[in-house]
């Protein structure tokens, strides 16, 4: 998983704002992208850590 899991947490971080104030589900976004559906834990993951972290440009 490594630096995958890394670039999806990324990914949760830095789209937490429009993915929870439009409540899109995490399931059908990670669903659509064609990507294992395991990977949903991490993009919640990648939301949950966007209070704390802002990522470089």
């Amino acid at each position: 998983m490594g630096r995958q899991a890394t670039k999806i947490h990324l990914f949760g971080i830095k789209y937490a704002d429009v993915i929870t104030r439009n409540n899109y589900s995490v399931k059908e976004i990670v669903s659509l992208s064609s990507i294992n559906i395991s990977y949903a834990t991490e993009v919640s993951k990648g939301i949950n850590l966007s209070e704390y972290v802002v990522p470089k440009e």
